[in-house]
């Protein structure tokens, strides 16, 4: 009798939690999100606009201009939370919604109807880690204002990102505790250096004395210190404990692993050397600064897009636009 009184408290609580969450998180595409904040003046977005007043006439453009949907008719919605944000940003922006939300993230030319023209200045991948450290594509939103500073861990010339907003959103981040500033963060990730893999794989061959994790697939800095710059409490507590007690080891910075011609010099020897170039050409590919391999199952696109996006095994596209469809060209390309 006991188990099943306890068994009923389980599976109210649980099911009051779900009710409470789903009324929380607003529902996909509904427009009601939290205000959009720190628009930078010369960026011609509202420094706070409310997505809930975006009016259907942008959400739901019946107009001889189509923009980019001109061609590419049928092509899906890349997320339905972001799209009422990209509508407003296109409308404040060029005076269109439907059509024109793609150019926030890809730019180009989206009024011309001639192919050369409206793909002038084309970004293919927005997420691309190049891209990103421009200030352009996923930066614009995803990253504080100014907050990326450097690239492979040297400066750059001026900060960029932010460029449209720089705040959380609470349908992104209900639990407020993710943070932003997510180029820098990828950029230090395992996605993006995988040191242990690198390190690892040298010292087993005598390449680098083990234990020591010297070298990752690109030059890093960490700036976050021994506390995580994002995450709970708790886990900035843990692994602030687990740092300090050994369980987690921590690196101000590791160093690109040198190609064969530099190996020679900074190991001594051509065999070190040549592991080490062998290591960097064919099994540092998974990280997120490169496009996996030109074969089937490992194709895929560079930077967010690694994972935020779904590939087929072939690597083709799957969608509705005929003129993505009918070019042969891979989704990543």
């Amino acid at each position: 009798m006991k188990n099943i009184k306890l068994f009923i408290v389980v599976s109210l609580t649980v099911f009051l939690g779900v009710v409470g969450a789903c009324k929380a998180v607003p529902e996909s595409g509904s427009g009601q999100a939290s205000s959009i904040e720190n628009a930078t003046p010369d960026s011609g977005i509202t420094r706070s606009v409310s997505v809930k007043n975006i009016s259907k006439d942008i959400l739901n453009v019946e107009s001889e201009d189509k923009g980019c949907m001109s061609c590419h008719e049928g092509i899906e919605v890349i997320n339905d939370r972001m799209q009422p944000y990209l509508l407003l940003f296109a409308k404040q922006k060029y005076g269109k919604g439907r059509g024109y939300e793609c150019a926030i993230c890809h730019e180009g030319v989206p009024s011309s109807g001639k192919k050369e023209e409206s793909h002038k200045g084309l970004i293919p991948n927005p997420s691309s880690m190049w891209v990103l450290h421009e200030g352009k594509g996923c930066a614009k939103c995803h990253d504080g204002k100014g907050s990326i500073t450097t690239l492979m861990g040297k400066p750059l010339e001026k900060p960029v990102g932010g460029e449209i907003m720089s705040e959380n959103m609470a349908t992104l981040d209900p639990s407020g505790t993710l943070g932003k500033d997510y180029t820098n963060r990828l950029s230090r990730s395992l996605h993006s250096l995988q040191t242990g893999i690198a390190s690892k794989n040298l010292s087993s061959n005598g390449v680098v004395p083990k234990g020591t994790f010297p070298y990752g697939n690109f030059d890093m800095v960490d700036t976050d210190g021994p506390v995580p710059g994002v995450g709970t409490d708790k886990f900035k507590e843990w692994t602030e404990k687990a740092i300090k007690f050994g369980y987690l080891r921590r690196l101000d910075s590791v160093e690109e692993i040198p190609d064969f011609k530099e190996g020679v010099s900074v190991f001594g020897s051509e065999e070190k050397a040549g592991f080490s170039d062998t290591y960097r050409k064919q099994c540092a590919r998974c990280h997120v600064w490169g496009e996996g391999r030109n074969k089937r199952g490992d194709l895929r696109a560079s930077g967010c897009a690694a994972c935020h996006m779904l590939y087929g095994n072939d690597g083709q596209y799957e969608g509705n636009d005929p003129n993505i469809k009918n070019s042969g060209e891979r989704l990543i390309r």
